[in-house]
């Protein structure tokens, strides 16, 4: 099966699926496409179908490897409300390459200063995750 032909009521199975699915939303995304769906019931077994759709699994669209890169960058600043958006829409495509690097810069500027408190409470949380905890101050 074909991203093309993936349509609600459909059953798909794939590699990265645990089991068989039933599809229930389909929605384009650029080159990609996002499946909403859920485990395929009993009453509805692989082989068997609703009213429309096709049995089959999902074959992503091959890229030709003349349509690869070899790096990719990005620069630019994430507002604190798009944080974690960015992470799930953007970094999952790399994370599994060992060639992703992430350079972070955060600079805080709250009006009333920040307490030594905070910034030993932000130390505190680097070192937990294994970072260098040293902090500009001014």
């Amino acid at each position: 099966m074909l991203v093309h032909e993936l349509k609600p009521q459909a059953i798909v199975r794939g590699p990265l699926l645990p089991e068989p699915v039933e599809v229930l939303v389909v929605m384009p995304m650029g080159a990609s496409v996002k499946l909403v769906g859920k485990p395929s019931t009993p009453e509805t077994p692989v082989g068997k179908m609703g009213k429309t759709g096709d049995v089959g699994t999902v074959t992503p669209p091959v890229i030709p490897p003349s349509d690869t890169v070899a790096k990719l960058a990005w620069t630019g600043s994430v507002p604190a409300q798009k944080w974690m958006n960015f992470y799930t829409k953007v970094l999952p495509k790399f994370a599994s390459n060992k060639g992703l690097k992430l350079t972070a810069t955060v600079e805080v500027t709250p009006e009333g200063g920040i307490s030594s408190q905070k910034i030993e409470e932000t130390k505190v949380a680097l070192r937990e995750l294994g970072m260098e905890d040293e902090v500009e101050i001014g």
